[in-house]
């Protein structure tokens, strides 16, 4: 027999004990990989659970500040709940503060709720805060009988009947118009010049007293102040810079002994620098 094969049993005792500790070594470390894969996971788990799907961040109170009408903080509150409902890409949950989009929010509660300069706030873990202002009416639109209260940005916010809550400034088209709520019928500019005009020619014409506004079409180039007494003052809104200088004039032409407003139709000054009248 070859002598090669044969191995003492010194050398079969070390063989054998060899091989299993080599084996069970491997094996202990797979175990123990296994184990902390398991706990990692678990660990993991938990944080996401507890971070998206916990109550501990499902907001439960929103505070409003700074609106007064009734009707909108319960718009607000509504409006916060139906755009926290349900599920983001059908994981997210939306009532989780942590993951709640405040510029989308603000987005969506302005487009139907009659407020303005919205902001949003989190307070952690589940409070959230929205702070506006009510939107308030500028003009008062009067179509035939119907009266619509026309806010900043010439946005029709309701149809009322007459004009006592407010006492704003009456502005109509010299045509029938189609109005509806939540339409603007008049645009920002065309009302930040109105009210601008209103306030200088109520500063400089201090013996006159606007009756009415008449817009004469869509594009409001014209306006027309109808002053009490029965003349009107006609001004363009492409004058909006000139508009001290007009009205300088305008004080300096009735001051003259020789105008009676009373046998006047009109006076316009759409160019700054010229007055004509009627």
């Amino acid at each position: 027999m070859n002598r090669k094969f044969l191995k003492t049993k010194g050398q079969l005792d070390i063989l054998a004990e060899r091989k299993p500790k080599g084996r069970m070594g491997k094996s202990a470390h797979k175990k123990k990989r296994l184990v902390f894969l398991f706990f990692f996971f678990l660990i993991l788990a938990g944080l996401i659970y507890f971070f998206v799907y916990s109550s501990f961040f499902r907001i439960n109170r929103v505070i409003i500040n700074g609106i007064n009408e009734v009707e909108n903080i319960n718009a607000v509150q509504i409006g916060v709940n139906k755009y926290t409902e349900g599920y983001k890409f059908f994981i997210w949950p939306k009532n989780n503060i942590l993951f709640l989009n405040k510029g989308k929010a603000v987005l969506f509660l302005g487009q139907d709720i009659k407020i303005e300069d919205i902001k949003i706030a989190k307070e952690l873990p589940r409070t959230l805060i929205v702070e506006a202002k009510d939107k308030l009416p500028i003009l008062f639109w009067q179509e035939v009988e119907q009266g619509y209260y026309i806010d900043k940005s010439g946005l029709v916010l309701a149809a009322v009947n007459d004009n006592t809550k407010y006492n704003l400034p009456v502005i109509a088209r010299s045509t029938t118009t189609a109005v509806s709520v939540g339409v603007k019928i008049i645009g920002e500019n065309d009302v930040s010049f109105i009210r601008m005009a209103i306030g200088k020619i109520g500063e400089k014409l201090r013996g006159f007293k606007i009756a009415k506004i008449e817009v004469k079409d869509y594009s409001n180039r014209d306006v027309s102040f109808y002053i009490d007494g029965g003349w009107r003052l006609i001004m363009s809104v492409a004058g909006k810079k000139e508009i001290d200088g007009a009205l300088d004039n305008l004080v300096g032409f009735l001051e003259q002994e020789v105008v009676d407003t009373k046998q006047i139709e009109y006076i316009d000054i759409r160019i700054p620098d010229k007055i004509f009248y009627k």
